[in-house]
């Protein structure tokens, strides 16, 4: 707060004693008769300056008089006390006749400054000389502040300079009120120096920023007008001034030359005015404070201009093409009209379905292809911003599609287009639809094709002798001398590009390509080109400089001229190629470096596919202008009818004058040497070692004399191998440069008793567990944990110490040590007596300070079990010979988790990740690559003690239980008095475990039919009882049954019917009482690899016994049952005689009254006899 206080403090005294100041200033002014306003600060950024002014000047002050006094005390060279300095006074009061003008300028307000005092009229140096200087001399001017300074022409030389190093704070009444040396002391400045000014006249700015008819920004400012930098002005800048002009959106910025002769003269308004966008005038940006002149810093002929439009404004494009031609109006390079300025379309973006858009806006039905078409001739270019979908009938329908100004396409990569003809012509027969152009003759040229009466070219990507071969054919000739002769630029459409061919088309539109969207990753300075043979040539093959009739450096003979294929890329498919075309069925080795042969070189970079028949038909650089370091040719030996055998064989061959022999091999019966590119002192050692020699003391190398092949590059041993076919390399595959090959020296092994190594491990008791420390010329050294040390090196310091079976374990990381000396680079073979037989390579550094260590196997020849356990955190710990320890988090952690986590007896891991150790335990594993299928982690081949990951990076795992079983009861007739039979729903084993269904029963008071996969699981305790007897029964739940899911007979369980299931473990699997409910319930456990037992989650069903039925009720019930029976029957008889009665009835009804209506009919109607009447009338 104190701070703050103080600092407004300050700032309120500037701004009164500026305020005075400019009131003085007025008050002299009015009294000449002119107006000169305050020019108090008006932001904050301006009191800082001023602030900021008088520290510095105070700074002056304070070490001009340090440096006054200290000179005052210190005296002469001779010890005397120095007579005091004078220095000049800095002059406050004004100088009688003191004046001001500008000289020299186009308009009163600029030109070169003057002062005129006692009388003579002088200029000002421009040392010290700044804004705040050039504002208090404008206003002594009359003017309201200064607009610029610069260096002026220079003035009359015979005028006195009258000030230099002057220092204001910008609200000074006068510039002698300014700290400045006395006027007209002397000065080392000249003329050339003379300051100029351009001040800004008095009243309102009056700022305005307008976009003019041709784009351009023009800022006016106190009445002057200026232009914008281009690179100075971005879209926001752009939204702010479209907005002062009475729009709400920019179209694009766009450059426009300047309009100066000379750019350099022509200055500029605010070189970066800063604005977020949202600003209503410049005024607001946060540089509009910074109204300097200036020149542009880069690009200074270019000045900003803008298009403005506004949002619901339809997007003002119109396309049309240029270059076209009678035959094809169709095609041509793609120019645009956007809002009122014409500009090419760059390439890059350009999709086909914008295309599309845009051949259908030229009256065509679409687009076959964009490209590239040559160079630009306008001076604006634009890139899309969004794309059509290609449905659209014109880009104002494009969602979003708008067009982005840029300097230059990149990469000159302008864009043509061909649309789709109106008329479809016939297609150009062949070879009428390729030609050479630009060759010395019909044989070689630039490539070009014709598609739809548009000759276009094809771009160089992808292009080689298979292609090139391609289109020889097509033109007439045999095949290609080279596919990679440039013959100059094309134009029109590129076809084109990424061609893959096999070689054997007669067509080069039948192979493949990238598609017509890729061309415009392509430009005409990619244009391919091809030379063809013109004569048929006669090939053959040949193997010279032969040690049998199966090896040899290839020569290749061409009308019988014999030549050389150089060895570059020169691998196993080759070799194939030439041994399949002297008759044999393959090679075995490819020989990059056979030796000297023919100067010619034929081929280079040859490239073979499987389905080459001859190395005329593989890809290379071409038949001419191969070159070949020097003996580099190519080589092969090929296979030998029934030898499999490589036969490798190594020598050394003495070097007569020299302690070195010559390091030859031999592979397959061909003697060869070995390259001394990175041959060292490891490799020499495998040499010596290998034949029986000691140990190398000198890998040397000689010069080669090109008798043999190179049958080894880039050998690359550790020193340790038994012999050099061990080390990493590649048979006969060598690099270009083999001027000389490998030799070695070796020496016998001898053991110095008096500087001979001893081994101990650990402090104390020999356990065979411990850091390992070496007795060496009197000194004790440990052995740094780096990645050479391994199990051959620990198996070496094991016996040294008594352990016959040599180590367990090469422990890396035992522990960690900064200050302890050490030694490394040891290479065992693990055969050694001692550590002096070994070879080692000397490091003064230890990577990770780690400190090693060995485990060893016990005497007794039996190695404790490993075990395997979760710690806290889930952390994995791994006991390896009674030690435990941790695994890493690195590689493939998560198969190593599946791997651990059934070990451990459950079915899969649920997560894993990082944890830390504690102290104690050993860096066990590192780098397991388990593949998950594993049981156990020893059958990852670990290897152990290799660890050297961070504590922080230790394993922690989660691993799953089994999840609950599903099974049901096999309807209503699966339950009865004293069983229920269950079925298991998808039954099967877990991956690397063994199943085993526990299956228990418990009695309940009441319970509900339910099913087990329809009820949510509650807690139930399993009760251990071995065996389900009789006298068990007392207990309210029992296991009754643990099967092994493989003893399942058709997925279904009875339990209570006491069978002793085979896989039962005992259980008795004891009768249910009758008539009571019951739960059983199910779970899954698995062992784990120590046989411990884990259980998963359970699910049950519930039921309810049958009732036990008595012998007499049965019986009884029986015969109740049989007469009810027949009483029913019976009354079923009854009931069908009624209806057949009924039925009779009414059917003969029916006749009876159909045969009266006959009668009837015929006049035979039926009437009563006598006596009936007589019987009828006495009723």
């Amino acid at each position: 707060m104190g701070c703050k206080a103080a600092l407004l403090v300050a700032v309120g005294l500037v701004m009164i004693f500026c305020a005075v100041q400019a009131n003085d200033v007025q008050q002299q002014n009015a009294k000449r008769k002119m107006v000169n306003p305050t020019n108090t600060p008006k932001t904050l950024s301006d009191v800082v300056n001023m602030l900021r002014n008088l520290e510095k000047r105070s700074i002056r002050q304070f070490e001009s008089k340090r440096s006054l006094l200290l000179r005052g005390r210190r005296g002469g060279r001779d010890g005397s006390p120095r007579k005091p300095v004078k220095h000049r006074r800095y002059r406050r009061e004004a100088l009688p006749g003191f004046d001001l003008r500008l000289v020299g300028g186009t308009h009163n307000n600029s030109g070169r400054l003057e002062i005129r005092v006692k009388g003579q009229w002088g200029t000002v140096c421009d040392k010290g000389w700044d804004i705040n200087a050039s504002n208090v001399a404008c206003r002594m001017l009359g003017f309201a502040r200064a607009l610029k300074f610069q260096k002026f022409q220079q003035g009359n030389t015979a005028q006195p300079i009258w000030l230099q190093n002057i220092s204001c704070v910008g609200c000074e009444r006068s510039l002698d009120d300014c700290y400045h040396p006395v006027w007209g002391s002397k000065s080392t400045c000249d003329h050339s120096n003379d300051i100029g000014l351009v001040c800004l006249p008095d009243g309102p700015p009056n700022l305005s920023a307008k976009v003019m008819a041709d784009g351009r920004i023009e800022i006016s400012y106190y009445g002057v007008n200026r232009s914008i930098c281009y690179d100075g002005l971005d879209t926001k800048d752009a939204w702010v001034i479209c907005r002062m002009n009475g729009y709400n959106d920019v179209a694009y910025i766009t450059q426009i030359p300047s309009q100066a002769g000379n750019p350099r003269t022509e200055e500029v308004w605010l070189l970066n005015m800063a604005c977020n966008g949202y600003e209503k005038s410049i005024k607001e940006c946060s540089n509009s404070w910074n109204w300097e002149n200036k020149n542009c810093e880069k690009n200074n002929n270019l000045r900003a201009g803008i298009v403005c439009k506004r949002v619901k404004d339809p997007l003002d494009v119109e396309f049309r093409l240029e270059d076209v031609t009678t035959a094809a109006p169709y095609s041509g390079r793609l120019t645009v009209k956007y809002y009122r300025i014409w500009g090419n379309i760059c390439a890059k973006d350009l999709k086909l379905e914008d295309a599309h858009v845009i051949c259908k806006m030229l009256n065509f039905t679409g687009a076959l292809t964009i490209s590239h078409w040559g160079k630009h001739t306008g001076n604006l270019s634009f890139e899309l911003v969004n794309h059509c979908k290609g449905t659209e009938t014109s880009m104002k329908e494009c969602q979003g599609l708008k067009l982005e100004q840029v300097n230059t396409c990149e990469g000159d990569n302008y864009a043509g287009v061909v649309c789709t003809p109106k008329t479809v012509g016939t297609p150009t027969p062949l070879p009428q639809n390729v030609r050479l152009r630009g060759g010395s003759d019909n044989a070689r040229g630039r490539v070009e094709v014709k598609r739809h009466k548009v000759w276009g070219t094809v771009c160089n990507s992808g292009w080689d002798m298979r292609e090139a071969n391609v289109v020889c054919r097509m033109r007439g000739f045999d095949s290609a001398v080279t596919a990679y002769k440039s013959y100059g630029e094309g134009t029109g459409p590129i076809w084109m590009s990424g061609l893959q061919c096999k070689g054997s088309e007669n067509n080069i539109e039948k192979c493949t390509s990238d598609g017509q969207e890729k061309t415009t990753l392509c430009n005409h300075g990619m244009d391919a080109g091809v030379v063809c043979r013109r004569y048929k040539d006669i090939i053959t093959v040949d193997l010279e400089n032969r040690t049998s009739d199966y090896d040899g450096r290839v020569t290749l003979k061409v009308k019988g001229s014999a030549g050389s294929i150089c060895g570059n890329g020169w691998n196993k498919k080759e070799a194939d190629v030439a041994c399949q075309m002297e008759g044999f069925k393959q090679a075995l080795v490819p020989i990059s470096h056979f030796g000297g042969g023919p100067a010619k070189i034929w081929l280079s970079n040859v490239r073979c596919s499987n389905s080459d028949k001859s190395l005329k038909e593989c890809n290379h650089d071409g038949w001419i202008d191969n070159s070949c370091p020097k003996n580099h040719h190519a080589g092969v030996i090929c296979e030998r009818p029934g030898v499999n055998d490589p036969n490798f064989g190594m020598r050394l061959v003495k070097v007569p004058g020299t302690i070195l022999s010559k390091v030859e091999v031999q592979y397959y019966g061909v003697w060869g040497a070995v390259s001394a590119n990175n041959w060292n002192l490891a490799d020499a050692n495998v040499a010596c070692w290998r034949n029986n020699s000691g140990k190398a003391s000198t890998a040397g190398s000689l010069m080669n004399d090109e008798k043999l092949p190179i049958l080894i590059d880039n050998l690359d041993c550790r020193g340790s191998e038994n012999s050099i076919e061990d080390c990493g390399f590649k048979w006969g595959i060598s690099g270009a440069k083999q001027s000389k090959v490998a030799a070695v020296g070796c020496t016998p092994v001898t053991i110095d008793d008096k500087n001979s190594m001893t081994a101990a491990i650990g402090p104390g008791q020999n356990t065979g567990l411990g850091q390992v420390e070496i007795r060496y010329k009197t000194n004790d050294y440990a052995v740094c944990g780096d990645d050479r040390w391994d199990i051959k090196d620990a198996d070496v310091i094991c016996r040294m110490n008594n352990f016959k079976y040599g180590a367990m374990a090469a422990i890396r990381k035992y522990t960690i040590d900064p200050k302890k000396p050490f030694l490394t680079g040891f290479e065992c073979r693990g055969t050694e007596t001692g550590l002096d037989e070994c070879f080692r390579v000397q490091s003064w550094t230890c990577s990770g300070n780690f400190i090693a260590g060995v485990m060893c196997k016990p005497n007794t020849g039996v190695r404790p079990q490993m075990k395997l356990r979760l710690a806290d955190n889930g952390r994995v710990e791994v006991s390896y010979g009674n030690k435990w320890g941790t695994i890493c988090n690195d590689g493939n952690s998560q198969q190593n988790a599946r791997v651990i986590c059934r070990m451990l007896g459950y079915v899969d891991f649920g997560v894993y990740g990082s944890t830390s150790k504690t102290s104690g335990l050993i860096s066990w594993l590192g780098n397991m690559q388990c593949r998950g299928t594993e049981k156990s982690i020893e059958d990852c081949k670990p290897r152990w003690g290799e660890a050297t990951c961070n504590d922080d990076k230790m394993l922690r795992v989660t691993c799953k239980i089994a999840d609950a079983p599903h099974f049901q009861i096999l309807g209503n007739d699966a339950i009865a008095e004293s069983t229920v039979k269950i079925h298991f729903q998808n039954l099967g084993s877990i991956l690397g475990l063994k199943a085993i269904y526990q299956i228990a029963v418990e009695r309940r008071p009441y319970e509900e039919r339910l099913q087990s996969f329809n009820t949510q699981q509650k807690r139930f305790e399993f009760k251990i009882i071995n065996y389900t007897t009789s006298a068990n029964l007392k207990h309210e739940s029992y296991i009754t049954a643990e099967i092994d899911s493989s003893y399942l007979l058709k997925n279904n369980f009875t339990i209570g019917d006491l069978s002793f299931t085979h896989g039962n473990d005992g259980f008795t699997n004891e009768p249910l009482q009758p008539e009571t409910p019951y739960r059983v319930y199910v779970r899954i456990a698995t062992d784990s690899h120590d046989k411990t037992r884990i259980y998963g989650d359970y699910s049950f069903v519930a039921f309810k016994t049958n009732k036990v039925f008595i012998k007499g009720r049965a019986k009884k019930s029986t015969s109740r049952s049989d007469g009810a029976v027949i009483g029913m029957s019976i009354l079923i008889i009854i009931l069908i005689a009624v209806i057949i009665g009924g039925s009779v009835w009414f059917f003969r009804r029916q006749r009876n009254e159909e045969v009266h209506a006959s009668d009837k009919s015929q006049g035979l109607e039926m009437t009563d006899s006598p006596a009936e009447k007589d019987n009828k009338a006495g009723n």
